[in-house]
């Protein structure tokens, strides 16, 4: 075919019938369509973790899997993205933890590259996921402080090693995260909310509203890196509610 659409055993995907018109309304220069991926949602329905994925794309541009876990498909010839949002991949599987399985196999995939910067940041997600904050944190400093890495994954690296630095009372080091994420990219709000909340902890309620304040004025992290929505509705109101 001249397109090619790929899922994974445990999604579904709302919005299928837009795929064949979508293909038809792509300049020649488009090699591939990213579209949403909602991966949890909180109880009540709301999506807590969700980021584009390449999903629809051109046979001829040849494409290749690279991983052995948190597999990406990469392109083996120049193009140019498109996003969407009239398809939409859910992750339907049980929660359920894939620790047990993934550690050993990221840790013997280090041992054979050492080298490869963006392992420190998958470990440092699976240890968040396992609830490991404290070697989390350790994982995601040592990518962060690394040289490289792509700016969005280094930005993401700095705000959830916050929150795990937050989640063992650790307010110093997470307070140099959030700050190392303040200057990477000033124009986002989830290291302000990580402020704001590093203030809560102190106590120190002007300086949280600041900040706080300050982060209704920046825009949401793009959809290229794991985004909560309720961070910039409900997470950063009720923050600010606390330091009123």
């Amino acid at each position: 075919t001249d397109w090619l659409v790929w899922a994974d055993h445990d999604d579904t995907v709302d919005g299928a019938e837009n795929i064949r018109r979508l293909i038809s309304e792509q300049p020649d220069d488009v090699g591939g369509i990213q579209c949403p991926y909602i991966y949890a949602r909180d109880e009540y329905g709301n999506a807590t973790t969700m980021h584009n994925r390449e999903r629809i794309l051109r046979a001829s541009v040849g494409w290749k899997w690279e991983g052995r876990i948190h597999e990406s498909i990469i392109p083996q010839s120049v193009m140019r993205w498109a996003e969407s949002d009239e398809v939409i991949w859910t992750h339907e599987a049980e929660s359920r933890d894939k620790s047990d399985r993934n550690l050993p196999m990221l840790h013997k995939w280090l041992e054979e590259e050492p080298d490869n910067l963006r392992l420190l940041l998958h470990l440092g997600n699976q240890y968040y996921a396992h609830g490991e904050h404290k070697t989390a944190a350790e994982w995601y400093t040592r990518f962060y402080t690394g040289l490289g890495g792509a700016p969005h994954d280094r930005y993401q690296a700095m705000t959830y090693a916050g929150r795990s630095y937050r989640t063992i009372n650790n307010v110093k080091e997470a307070i140099r995260a959030d700050s190392a994420a303040t200057l990477e990219f000033p124009e986002l709000a989830d290291a302000y909310i990580g402020m704001c909340e590093n203030y809560m902890m102190l106590k120190q309620w002007e300086r949280g509203i600041v900040v706080g304040e300050a982060a209704n004025t920046k825009a949401p992290l793009s959809m290229r890196s794991f985004v909560n929505t309720l961070d910039y509705t409900w997470r950063i109101w009720a923050d600010l509610q606390i330091c009123y």
